[in-house]
């Protein structure tokens, strides 16, 4: 009985390390791939990479009810797989901006379902005990009205994604304009993914020590001052090397923002508060930092681009303080 749980659990980890390979293949070179091979301006890349951005926001339910209702989590994955790579062969062959954003945001909608699949099968998921009535907007104005702190929190995400997202779609072009190149780029990428691993296992302890307040600033903050750099430096190794500092970030701030909202909800609105923070942080935050940030690298310049870039992340940070300024969240050691 146990072993086909085993060949079942090997062949979804053997699927995530495939996607996992071709996603990480393909993002930390889309804005250079977009320039040099399509020759799109960055205020261009920022509109589809925003488009792109808002076809996954979509998708995201859309794919999540298929999945569920529909046609079943191996069939979406099949169908978001073909779809995918249809797309992403005929952007080769476009050449105007109207085909080529319509064939990134359809190679986007499909690949959302690769997305979904990872969060369906590693999340565990349980049955509502009973119906609950949560009033006027259901429980998404339950959410709000249980937890008020968590209008700033959603301020202080958008503020950060918005930042992070302006600052990292554009670290390619940057790092190419100050003469380096596609070794560089996959370089910093890897490094930053190297870091993550060991800083997301010590991010409960982390949590534990400083609070769960100080954390998520600490995440802002180091993704402040690594935007900074970015846009300071003009050296390209030393810009790659930097992408082990926004690694840092990323993991203090990824882990951190699934807890909080555990602390400030009961659980009973875990799924529709996780699924607002999703939406703010992976969907309007990459919609305009995208769409703003390819506009002001072009027309303002690179250190302009990332100066905003840092204000953005210490304005979260300074957000966070006022809006997480609860004994639950500020006070080392609790418990939830």
């Amino acid at each position: 009985m146990h072993r086909p749980r085993v060949r079942d659990a090997s062949a979804v980890q053997g699927v995530f390390l495939t996607i996992g390979l071709a996603i990480a293949a393909f993002f930390p070179f889309l804005a250079l791939y977009l320039r040099d091979a399509h020759g799109l301006d960055e205020s261009q890349i920022g509109l589809v990479l925003a488009c792109m951005a808002a076809a996954r926001m979509v998708a995201n339910p859309l794919w999540g009810h298929l999945s569920d209702t529909r046609v079943g989590r191996l069939t979406a994955l099949q169908i978001g797989l073909a779809g995918s790579a249809a797309a992403a062969f005929l952007v080769n062959a476009a050449v105007a901006l109207p085909a080529i954003t319509v064939l990134m945001v359809v190679q986007a909608f499909f690949m959302d379902a690769l997305l979904v699949l990872a969060w369906s099968t590693t999340v565990v998921r349980d049955r509502p005990r009973g119906l609950e009535r949560h009033g006027r907007l259901g429980s998404l104005g339950a959410v709000f009205r249980h937890a008020p702190r968590f209008w700033g929190f959603l301020v202080a995400a958008v503020l950060v994604w918005t930042g992070f997202n302006a600052a990292w779609n554009f670290i390619g072009p940057r790092i190419e304009d100050q003469g380096g190149g596609p070794f560089l780029i996959g370089l910093g990428t890897a490094l930053g993914g190297v870091v993550e691993v060991p800083v997301m296992r010590s991010s409960s302890r982390l949590q534990r020590r400083f609070g769960l307040r100080l954390v998520y600033m600490a995440g802002c903050i180091v993704y402040g001052l690594t935007f900074l750099l970015w846009g300071s430096v003009s050296d390209p190794t030393i810009l790659s090397l930097l992408a082990v500092f926004e690694g840092i970030g990323f993991s203090l701030l990824f882990t951190t923002g699934v807890v909080v909202v555990g602390r400030l909800l009961p659980r009973s609105l875990y799924s529709t508060g996780n699924a607002v923070g999703q939406m703010v942080s992976f969907g309007i935050g990459p919609i305009l930092g995208a769409g703003l940030g390819g506009f002001v690298y072009q027309h303002l310049g690179a250190p302009t681009l990332y100066l905003s870039a840092c204000v953005l992340a210490l304005g979260a940070a300074l957000v966070a303080w006022f809006a997480l300024a609860t004994p639950a969240l500020s006070e080392p050691g609790v418990s939830h």
